[in-house]
């Protein structure tokens, strides 16, 4: 965003570091306006794998979700450090692995019952450790997931 062309004179004139303060600025506005409106739900998956520019803007939406009507929802593996441990507002909930019959019937609700599937659900099952998240190591392409699903 920073490299994005403007109209406006004054914009072309700052700095990129603050070009970035403006942006962060925004979108903590952005989210506080909307949720004096509404609640706001924003969920953000795999913050392992989280760059620093997208660190800061959920780092500037934790500090000022106590006083919007914010609800931030996030998923990453236990390598990844956080400093919101501290605040009263946060609450960690650990999701433990899934049973035998609890991946089975996630499996079989993602990949359908089809017995051709049966060896992709068995080694997908061992590489995720029962956790219903992609296994290490796989990232997929941004979006990658949603575009084949709709």
């Amino acid at each position: 965003m920073l490299d994005i062309p403007a109209e406006d004179e004054r914009w072309a004139t700052l700095t990129n570091d603050q070009r970035r303060r403006r942006i962060l600025e925004a979108v903590k506005y952005l989210v506080s306006r909307r949720s004096h409106d509404v609640p706001v739900c924003i969920c953000v998956e795999d913050l392992h794998w989280i760059d620093a520019e997208t660190q800061a803007v959920l780092d500037g939406l934790v500090d000022s979700a106590p006083s919007s009507r914010l609800l931030l929802l996030v998923t990453y593996r236990p390598e990844y450090e956080h400093t919101w441990g501290t605040k009263t507002y946060y609450a960690q909930v650990h999701v433990d692995p899934l049973s035998g019959s609890g991946m089975k019937t996630v499996l079989d609700a993602l990949l359908g019952g089809a017995p051709e599937m049966s060896s992709l659900k068995e080694l997908l099952a061992a590489r995720t450790d029962g956790k219903p998240l992609l296994p290490r190591g796989e990232r997929p392409a941004p979006g990658g997931y949603r575009r084949a699903a709709g």
